[in-house]
């Protein structure tokens, strides 16, 4: 036998949905019953006049929404947090950069600056990031002796005895 419907919904009927939407997860007909003093078939008539289920995942899809634009918001606010640190750190490394107080010491500290390099230019793979981001650079025992002989060779490079030689004269043009 069906329930038979009530047409007009009231602030009694509206605060109990309240009331029923606010038990959460664990809401029943009967807790709801038992907390404001009345039956359980009356909570169902309610329920069934008024399209409480209906009622409720709409209310749940609005939050849900809600939460999206909340999440997306704090996610710009932290992107743009992170961007402006990040935009600080570049202008304190360049100014170290050029005082000379940035030096590169290890083949792996080549190897972030080449990894830099490579992700501005957008040539770098995510496979290739990963083997670079490792503590232990995944080089062959060839290409690792390779880097350290070009680093070697780095040290022993000798400045021009003079550099008003003729040889070494080059025009700047001047602004």
């Amino acid at each position: 036998m069906a329930i038979p419907r009530i047409k007009k919904e009231t602030l009694q009927h509206k605060k109990a949905f309240e009331q029923y939407l606010s038990l959460g997860d664990k809401r029943s007909y009967a807790k709801l019953a038992k907390e404001i003093g009345v039956t359980v078939q009356t909570i169902q008539k309610w329920g069934a006049s008024f399209n409480w289920q209906k009622k409720i995942e709409e209310r749940e899809r609005e939050l849900a929404i809600e939460l999206v634009k909340q999440t997306d918001k704090q996610i710009l606010k932290d992107k743009i947090r992170y961007r402006e640190l990040i935009q600080k750190s570049i202008s304190v490394f360049e100014t170290k950069l050029a005082n000379n107080q940035v030096d590169i010491n290890t083949v792996k500290d080549l190897s972030e600056l080449i990894k830099l390099d490579l992700g501005i230019m957008g040539l770098l793979d995510r496979g290739t990031a990963d083997v670079m981001a490792d503590n232990n650079i995944a080089t062959s025992t060839e290409t690792q002796n390779t880097i350290n002989s070009l680093i070697d060779g780095l040290a022993d490079i000798e400045e021009p005895e003079d550099l008003d030689s003729d040889e070494y004269d080059i025009d700047y043009e001047e602004d």
